[in-house]
């Protein structure tokens, strides 16, 4: 599966948020709170770049999530799929502690 992800805009959100959009009738604006936020920092071609998308929107109900969006979201969850399914994450102690 290709994520594409050197092709993703630095704030996933901002081509959302700073969008100029005029609402009908049958449309609204969908967001959640709270929301997981996802950043992702990378080197490449000794480049580094930081991603970021807050993951409860806001976007269109009629549109959905940007594109983008959703590829960064499939592409953090491949990697901590990966990460769980690894032996030396198997070993680990049991997390303890949270929040309210």
């Amino acid at each position: 599966m290709g994520y594409r992800i050197f092709d993703l805009p630095n704030d996933i959100n901002a081509e959302v948020e700073n969008a100029e959009v005029e609402l009908d009738e049958n449309d609204f604006w969908v967001s959640t709170t709270p929301y997981d936020s996802y950043t992702l920092t990378y080197t490449c071609y000794n480049e580094r770049r930081t991603i970021v998308c807050k993951d409860g929107g806001p976007w269109l109900a009629s549109t959905g999530p940007p594109e983008s969006r959703n590829r960064l979201v499939a592409f953090v969850s491949f990697i901590t799929e990966y990460i769980y399914s690894t032996d030396e994450y198997q070993k680990m102690s049991p997390a303890s502690g949270g929040y309210l």
